[in-house]
Parts: structure tokens; sequence; C-alpha cells
């Protein structure tokens, strides 16, 4: 049960960009990801693109970071 709501950074990401970020934190590659989700590689990239932006990281591990700290609610 969860006790707190989700960081507000979180609460920004799509339903979509949620599943991507849980899949990067697993360590997903694009084509991974694409082939779980069910979509093309270049639409993997866009989502972590506007994951990127929407979180205010830099780069996919410290994405992978925060989502693997915040995976409850992901």
């Amino acid at each position: 049960m969860r006790s707190q709501p989700p960081p507000a950074a979180l609460t920004a990401l799509t339903p979509r960009e949620r599943q991507v970020s849980g899949l990067i934190a697993r360590g997903a590659s694009n084509a991974e990801i694409a082939r779980s989700l069910y979509i093309s590689e270049g639409t993997v990239k866009f989502h972590i693109t506007k994951i990127l932006s929407r979180l205010g990281v830099r780069d996919r591990t410290q994405a992978a970071i925060l989502a693997n700290a915040c995976a409850e609610w992901l």
C-alpha cells in the first residue's frame, strides 16, 4: 500500500512514458522496449526524449536511477 503520493516529476509522465520508464529501470534496450510494447524503436526514442525532459535528467542512466527509486509508482 502506498503511503505517499508519487513524486511530482512522475505525475508529469503519461501512462506510456511510465511504462517506458519502468522498462528502462529494468535495463531494457530500446529494441527490447519496442518489442515489449509493440511500438517502433523510433517511438521508444521519442518517449525517452520526453521522459528525460519531463524528469529534468540529462541521460538514460539518471532516468533509470530515478525510476528505480520510484518503482512502486510505475
